[in-house]
């Protein structure tokens, strides 16, 4: 309410230059809405997918998650699904998967305990091959490597 004071003061006293005083306080107003209604959005669009954000969580080594699963435990479209997403976390649902399971894989192949078949099983990927090929790309080098130098 103090803006709206100070904008109304500002702009009845006629002092000088109280256009382009006014004009900031004006914007700065706006700004501050701007904020609130982004906000608002977010919380908004977060609530719609809350739940299957919290499924992913908890299943994401699974390895038949997948979008259309995630779109039905949040009852909207795939393509609305998809899109409320990338505004959110900025990656597309599936990256975000990948990205949970690499660093669920790197967590493990730190410990030294699973060969890489072992590891890639547990982060949700049914083939070897395809989880060291995903690896590498994520993280610049090959599981066997990463976990060569582990063991040093």
């Amino acid at each position: 309410m103090n803006l709206f004071y100070s904008l109304y003061e500002e702009w009845t006293t006629h002092r000088q230059a109280y256009y382009l005083k006014s004009m900031s306080i004006f914007y700065r107003i706006l700004a501050h809405l701007q904020g609130q209604f982004s906000f608002q959005c977010d919380h908004h669009h977060y609530s719609k997918i809350s739940e299957s954000i919290k499924y992913l969580h908890e299943h994401f080594t699974d390895t038949n998650i997948n979008v259309s699963r995630l779109c039905s435990i949040s009852n909207i479209s795939d393509t609305y699904y998809r899109k409320l997403f990338m505004e959110l976390y900025d990656v597309t649902p599936l990256k975000y998967i990948t990205d949970l399971r690499i660093k669920y894989a790197v967590e493990l192949l730190e410990t030294g305990y699973y060969t890489i078949e072992e590891v890639a099983e547990k982060c949700g990927f049914e083939d070897p091959k395809y989880f060291s090929s995903v690896f590498k790309k994520v993280m610049g080098h090959p599981p066997s490597s990463f976990k060569r130098n582990y063991q040093r």
